[in-house]
Formats: C-alpha cells, structure tokens, sequence
C-alpha cells in the first residue's frame, strides 16, 4: 500500500544496491618512470606501460603492482604522478582523469619515481 514502510526482507541491502560494472569502469592509462629517474638509472621502465584497470582503482593499488614489476620490496618508496603533481594514495584514476589531467583527448598518463629520500630496495 502507498505509505506503507516495506517489510525488513524487501528493503534494499548493501548487496542488492551493488553497482554493475559497465565499460565506463574501465580505463586505459600509460605509466612511465620519471624522466630524471631514468637519467639516474633509479628505476627501469615495466614491461607493459600500457594498462587497463578500473576507474575506481586507488594509487596505492597502482603503486603496488608497480613495485612488483619493478622487483622492489616496499611499494611506499614509489611516487606517482600526473603533470608532475604527486597524487595521493587514496585517488582514484577516476578523480585524477577528472581533475588533474589537461589532456581529455589523450589516455591517462602517470609518471612514477622514488619518492624524495628513498632508496631503492630489491
């Protein structure tokens, strides 16, 4: 009846108000080593450059797999960026694509480094 509050069993949950993946969840984005970090020869460049992750996916997630293709122990050594900008840990490509990238015509490009006073452990 209108009005009525709907008993506990057909009241929304978590569960049941979950999203569904759609293709705009999805992102392509190109990573790269700094270009002074390659000068130095601090860090290589991972093998595949080009991915495609989640536009919910956070930094630290990023920075995680990086880390492992880089063959380094602890990921929170790593710095990534957008425009020469630091993003934090908790941004999502999402936000960063909204916000911080100038380029809309153009796939997401980070740029990772060590961060200042880090030294490379592997």
């Amino acid at each position: 009846k209108p009005g009525q509050v709907p008993e506990t069993s057909e009241r929304p949950t978590p569960k049941t108000m979950k999203r569904k993946k759609t293709a705009d969840d999805w992102m392509e984005i190109k990573v790269k080593a700094d270009d002074q970090t390659v000068r130095e020869r601090m860090l290589g460049q991972v093998h595949n450059d080009c991915l495609c992750l989640s536009s919910r996916a956070k930094v630290s997630t990023l920075k995680k797999y990086l880390a492992k293709q880089l063959k380094m122990k602890d990921h929170r050594s790593l710095e990534v960026t957008c425009n020469g900008v630091p993003m934090g840990d908790e941004y999502n490509l999402n936000f960063i694509q909204r916000t911080r990238w100038m380029n809309p015509e153009k796939s997401l490009e980070l740029k990772y480094r060590l961060q200042l006073g880090a030294v490379r452990s592997s």
